[in-house]
C-alpha cells in the first residue's frame, strides 16, 4: 500500500505486478466506475494497470458561509479574492459567536505546505492539463518558475500574513480544526474533510481558486488570461477568464509485487 507517485519508480525494476488482465475480467465494471485521472493517471503506467487506487486526494476550497454572508462575500474565485477576503476579515470579532476570526488557516508544516505552493503555481503555469507539467516543461524539462514562482511567493506571503498564527508548527489538522470551531474564514483540505466535518451546515466548499495571469512560456512572463492561452478557463462578467488547475495528490492504493510467483502474485490479486 502506498501513493500512486511510487510507479514510475518501480517500473524499472519490475517492482509491480501487471493486473490489467484480472482487473478486466473480473472487475471491470467496478475499475470503470473509478474516476478517469485516478485510474488511467494514477494507476496506470504505459496502458498498464499497476496499482489499485483506495481513495483520491483532490483540493477544494473551505470556507464558513455564515461569515461569508455576515460580511457579504461571494466565495473567492481568485487567489487575490481569497487574500483581501481573508485581509479583511482578519482579526475581527465575529458578532453572532464573539469569536475573533482568523482570515486565511493553512497548516504549513514540513512536508505540508508543498501542496498549497503546488496549487497557486499550477494556476499560473499549467493552462492545458496535467500533460504540460506544472513545475517543469514535459517538452525539455525547463523549470516553469520565472515569474510565476515570484508571483506565487507574493500570493503566500499575503496567506501568512492573514493566517493563524501558529501555521507553520501545524500540519493539515489545522485546516480541519479551524473550521470546525468556526474561527476560521477560509482554508483548502482534501474533499473527504466535509464528510467528516460535524460543521456541514455552516461549511462551504468550492472550486480552488485560480489565476488572471498566467505564464507565458516562451518569454517567462505572466500575461493576461484569455480563451487562447488559457482554453480551459472560466470567463467571469466583471474579471474576465480566470484559468484553474485542481491539485489531486493521487490518495492512496494498492500494489502487488511484480517479483514474486505467478501463484503469488494471483492469491495477491484475489
Amino acid at each position: 500500500v502506498g501513493s500512486p507517485v511510487i510507479v514510475g519508480t518501480g517500473v524499472p525494476y519490475n517492482g509491480f505486478a501487471d493486473m490489467t488482465e484480472y482487473i478486466k475480467t473480473n472487475y471491470l465494471e467496478e475499475w470503470l466506475d473509478i474516476f478517469p485521472g485516478f485510474r488511467e493517471s494514477f494507476s496506470s503506467y504505459n496502458g498498464k494497470i499497476l496499482m489499485i487506487p483506495f481513495d483520491g486526494d483532490l483540493l477544494h476550497l473551505f470556507y464558513n458561509k455564515d461569515i461569508l454572508e455576515y460580511y457579504n462575500f461571494q466565495p473567492p474565485r481568485t487567489w487575490q479574492e481569497y487574500n483581501d477576503i481573508a485581509e479583511q476579515v482578519h482579526n475581527k470579532v465575529f458578532p453572532p459567536t464573539n469569536k475573533t476570526l482568523v482570515g486565511s488557516c493553512l497548516g504549513r508544516a514540513y512536508g505540508v505546505g508543498n501542496a498549497w505552493t503546488a496549487q497557486v503555481l499550477s494556476s499560473m503555469t499549467q493552462t492545458h492539463g496535467a500533460s504540460q507539467g506544472s513545475l517543469f516543461d514535459t517538452k525539455d524539462m525547463t523549470p516553469l518558475t520565472s515569474g510565476a514562482l515570484v508571483e506565487t511567493l507574493k500570493i503566500l506571503e499575503r496567506q501568512l500574513k492573514y493566517g493563524h498564527p501558529d501555521e507553520l508548527n501545524r500540519y493539515i489538522d489545522l485546516n480541519q480544526i479551524s473550521m470546525e470551531n468556526e474561527e476560521c474564514m477560509l482554508s483548502l483540505n482534501w474533499g473527504h474533510a466535509f464528510v467528516q466535518s460535524s460543521n456541514q451546515g455552516r461549511l462551504g466548499v468550492g472550486r480552488v481558486p485560480g489565476s488572471q495571469k498566467v505564464l507565458d512560456r516562451e518569454t517567462g512572463k505572466l500575461v493576461t488570461c484569455n480563451k487562447d492561452i488559457c482554453p480551459n478557463a472560466v470567463y467571469y462578467d466583471d474579471i474576465g477568464f480566470v484559468n484553474y488547475a485542481p491539485f489531486a495528490g493521487g490518495g492512496w492504493g494498492g500494489a502487488v509485487n511484480g517479483n514474486i510467483s505467478v501463484e503469488k502474485k494471483k492469491l495477491a490479486m484475489e
